[in-house]
């Protein structure tokens, strides 16, 4: 029985509102058999903007996301 590996991503963002979603939107429509996404981690150290926020929305609809919110920069 052959096993698909699994991948985890890390993201650092700091101050990406502008970009977050999108990159995040990018990274979960990838398909291919050649692996499954177990976890998708994004790291915010001290984010001032709606990064925070914006990663909480999406959270959501995809379990696969996780956030460490570092709050203090």
């Amino acid at each position: 029985m052959k096993r698909t590996p699994t991948l985890t991503i890390g993201i650092s963002a700091l101050n990406e509102e502008q970009n977050i979603i999108c990159l995040l939107n990018a990274l979960l429509s990838q398909k291919n058999g050649h692996y499954l996404l177990s976890e998708l981690v994004v790291i915010s150290d001290g984010s001032t903007d709606q990064t925070v926020p914006l990663v909480k929305s999406i959270q959501n609809k995809y379990p696969v996301i996780t956030l460490i919110d570092g709050k203090k920069r």
